[in-house]
């Protein structure tokens, strides 16, 4: 027998990290290593990527995916995911990946653009501030459907400073402040490597530093 009464309350579900192997120097390229969901809900669920971006404008998905079986789309303009990894100043990386849009809810607007961003941050004054940021090509509503396109962009970490910092964004913009789109992309396999060709040392000319404005 039983006399005694038992209380339960405030029950929490999560799916715990299955340790992504890295891609290159980041984690969980694929967006596998947790559940699916609102990003701007999923917080430390959403291992290792920040949501820089509104609410309902992005999700772990798992209707889509390049290989395996999730994916992150994004749905609003203005915002992204990043992911930090540590650099060495002066080291070219290679950062690339895929996007997608399905015809069944294709991206439309005249000036909106999904992106994969390559940042550098530098310790210089001990900001961190950003110093460099370039963009891959950028998939719009003229870009194939239905299909996976792979997207590459290289820079180079800042030569100056005791520490850099790289970044890599799954972004969806636009060029003209508008705030019209309809359909989604689908960001999916990112990847950050060093490359295999050597970028050439800073020089100077004279009295100056970085005459040829490399870094």
């Amino acid at each position: 027998t039983f006399a005694q009464a038992a209380y339960f309350d405030d029950f929490t579900h999560a799916v715990l990290s299955t340790g992504s192997p890295p891609s290159g120097l980041i984690y969980n390229a694929g967006f596998e290593d947790g559940p699916t969901g609102n990003a701007s809900d999923l917080g430390v669920d959403l291992r290792r990527w920040i949501w820089v971006g509104g609410t309902n404008a992005g999700f772990v998905v798992d209707s889509y995916a390049h290989t395996n079986y999730q994916s992150l789309a994004l749905v609003s303009l203005r915002n992204m995911a990043v992911q930090d990894f540590p650099a060495q100043t002066g080291q070219t990386y290679v950062t690339d990946g895929y996007i997608f849009s399905p015809s069944a809810n294709p991206l439309a607007s005249t000036s909106a653009y999904a992106s994969i961003l390559l940042e550098f941050f530098t310790s210089a004054g001990g900001t961190g501030a950003s110093v460099s940021a370039v963009a891959s090509a950028s998939f719009t509503q003229s870009s194939a459907k239905d299909t996976w396109l792979y997207f590459c962009v290289t820079n180079h970490a800042p030569w100056t400073g005791s520490w850099a910092t790289g970044r890599i964004s799954c972004a969806l913009l636009d060029n003209t402040g508008s705030t019209n789109m309809t359909g989604s992309v689908f960001f999916d396999d990112l990847s950050v490597r060093t490359a295999s060709a050597t970028w050439p040392s800073n020089t100077h000319s004279g009295l100056i530093w970085n005459p040829g404005f490399e870094y």
